[in-house]
Formats: structure tokens, sequence, C-alpha cells
């Protein structure tokens, strides 16, 4: 009874099975990936992928590009609005002026909880030059 115990799971099913029915589900799953790289098509091919019932149909690529970047595409007059507010909005978060006053000490805030002139010109630098750089890593 042992000898039975050592070499199977309480559901009485042996390790030897399972080992197995792995070896075979992970047989399945390479034969599919397979099958999967035969239906995938170069980027040169001018057919669309479709099901094997279906004759490839011809496209034009410049509608497509022009269609994806159109659906993502936010308006030219809103982007620099848009840019800002985001910024504003991290900078005004706590931890974000926590963050900044540990560097910058003149940043902080007064006993009476006011921020003097050159802290408020300090976080507008902090946004004008965080502004540019976005504006600079979005036009490319």
């Amino acid at each position: 009874m042992n000898s039975e115990m050592e070499g199977s799971i309480g559901n009485g099913t042996s390790i030897d099975d399972i080992k197995k029915n792995v070896i075979k589900r992970n047989k399945l799953a390479s034969s599919i990936g397979h099958k999967m790289d035969e239906y995938n098509t170069d980027s040169d091919s001018d057919s669309t992928i479709s099901s094997e019932f279906e004759k490839p149909q011809k496209h034009n690529k410049t509608k497509t590009k022009k269609h994806k970047k159109e659906k993502f595409k936010i308006p030219e007059w809103g982007r620099d609005p848009l840019i800002i507010l985001c910024l504003y909005i991290l900078l005004s978060i706590d931890i974000v002026k926590l963050f900044i006053g540990k560097y910058i000490k003149i940043v902080n805030p007064d006993e009476n909880g006011n921020v003097g002139i050159i802290g408020n010109i300090i976080f507008g630098i902090i946004l004008c030059s965080l502004f540019i750089l976005i504006k600079k890593f979005i036009s490319k």
C-alpha cells in the first residue's frame, strides 16, 4: 500500500500520469503556436489576416495608418492647455510639494502657511521647464 501511495496524489492520479498530461499539453500548445505563426503575415504583405473561409482582402496602408492616428489625436489647440493642466495638478499634489521643498527650502510655506513670491516663481520655473521637456518629447 505504501508503494501505491508514493507514486500517487490523494485523488488516485499518479505523478507519472500528471507528467504525461503536462507533456501532452505542452506539445499541444507548441503546435497551436506553430499554427498561429502560419497565419501571421509579413510586414510587406498587403493582405489582412482573415479566416480560412474568406479570401484575403487588399487594403491601402496609408488609410489604415491615417485612421489610427486620427483615433487618438488630440486637437492641436488643446494640447498645450492639457499639458499645462496635467503638470499643474501634478505639482499641486502635497507629496510632490514636500519632495520639492525637501531640496529647495524656499518653496516651503512660512509659519502662516503662505508661500513667498520667490517660492511661487520657482514653482512656475519648474512648471515651465517640465512643459518644455514634455513638448520636446511629444513633438518627436
